[in-house]
């Protein structure tokens, strides 16, 4: 949307679910996400990647619409991950139709037009998502274990108080709302924590640093929580450099000038599509020394957070009014799920067929939302303790959500 009312519309209704008064009535799904995220690492998959995107698919329909998932397959965590993937044809250059335009209006069947099929297809798979869990969780039709603390019922409550006519407008802001808070809660959060994973198993030393602070503070008994942030500088600079060591959105969201407008001496015209490089910004070596290296101690000052070096958050998740309307949840669900991890998980590098560790290099994909190639490792619990945390932590996930049954 250009800047105006409608956009207005729109952003209001992101606020009120995410700004910083109202992202603590989402901690109950934040938790529940971290218990099923570390029973699901028990399996002790090759990699972690599955299960980070599968948890994380999960607690955000379940926080978007109430819907307790399957624990595999599930057709909603499916078309969440489908809906998303769709972004990717956001970027500049992607379709020859930012060139040709005309070509909009070939008929499908024409020789060489698959761009047009894949942009129906883009269509049908955003139709959908904005449209299938919202009818399937109305009242009336309820066929799925339901949660009815949800977001989507709050904006039908809000809903049930308007006119006919605004209504209507307002439920096709909250299904746009409600189908985009994927992408705006999950992505980065997803992305960062699969290079944390292999972070830690690429500098052991940091690991244990934090494992250290955790066992001081939250002690063998219980799991971290978000009133333990404050006390856990380290695993704070944990967090703080995952998200900057591989920021999933190198370029950002593309955004376009609405006014002819000038930097530094570079004229920029009404209309251009402008692109933020935050990769080369959380890389700067005047900021971040050793940039490439995986450095929790830079954000650390006598054994506390350093106020004086850039914090990656106020880079990463954009800028200005368009600035992520999700990153206070992301921010939390990041803090919550690395602090468990680290509590009860070991992570080291995979082992070759001899038992041999393989060293993993950090490479990206290219794309508008840049995931690791590689992020192959070995997750066992600590100890035998541990894994009992982690049991009983899964049985109390398992009892609240026999409640939505």
């Amino acid at each position: 949307f250009p800047y105006g009312p409608q956009w207005r519309r729109y952003q209001r209704a992101f606020w009120q679910q995410f700004d910083t008064g109202a992202v603590a009535k989402h901690d109950p799904h934040v938790r529940r996400g971290a218990a099923m995220l570390l029973s699901r690492l028990l399996q002790d998959k090759p990699e972690p990647s599955e299960d980070i995107r599968y948890t994380l698919g999960a607690i955000v329909i379940g926080m978007t619409y109430g819907i307790q998932v399957a624990e595999k397959d599930d057709k909603y965590v499916a078309l969440v991950e489908e809906g998303s993937a769709t972004a990717e044809y956001l970027l500049p250059g992607t379709s020859i139709l930012e060139f040709l335009p005309v070509l909009a209006r070939l008929p499908t069947w024409v020789p060489g037009t698959s761009f047009l099929r894949t942009l129906e297809r883009c269509r049908e798979t955003v139709r959908q998502l904005r449209l299938v869990p919202w009818n399937d969780t109305k009242q009336d039709r309820l066929e799925v274990a339901y949660d009815a603390n949800n977001i989507a019922a709050e904006m039908r409550e809000a809903l049930s108080h308007l006119t006919v006519e605004s209504a209507a407008e307002e439920e096709a802001v909250a299904l746009d709302v409600t189908a985009s808070i994927y992408s705006a809660a999950a992505e980065t959060t997803f992305a960062t924590l699969c290079g944390f994973f292999l972070a830690m198993s690429l500098y052991p030393d940091v690991q244990r640093k934090a494992q250290a602070e955790l066992d001081t503070v939250v002690g063998p008994g219980r799991l971290p929580e978000l009133k333990d942030l404050d006390q856990l500088p380290y695993v704070n600079a944990v967090v703080k450099e995952a998200l900057r060591w591989h920021h999933p959105a190198p370029l950002g969201i593309p955004h376009v000038s609405f006014h002819d407008d000038e930097y530094s001496g570079y004229f920029i015209p009404k209309g251009s599509v402008v692109l933020v490089n935050i990769w080369s910004i959380l890389h700067d070596s005047k900021a971040y020394p050793q940039p490439d290296d995986f450095v929790p101690e830079r954000f650390l000052n006598d054994g506390k957070l350093d106020a004086a070096v850039r914090d990656p958050s106020t880079v990463a998740f954009g800028f200005g009014r368009r600035i992520c309307p999700g990153r206070h949840l992301a921010e939390n669900m990041l803090f919550t799920y690395i602090s468990c991890v680290l509590h009860t998980y070991n992570i080291t590098p995979p082992l070759d067929e001899h038992g041999q560790p393989i060293h993993i290099r950090p490479r990206g994909k290219s794309g508008l939302v840049s995931y690791l190639e590689d992020v192959r490792c070995t997750v066992k619990p600590r100890s035998a303790s541990a894994e009992a945390l982690i049991c009983t932590f899964a049985a109390e996930l398992q009892q609240q959500n026999r409640a939505y049954e």
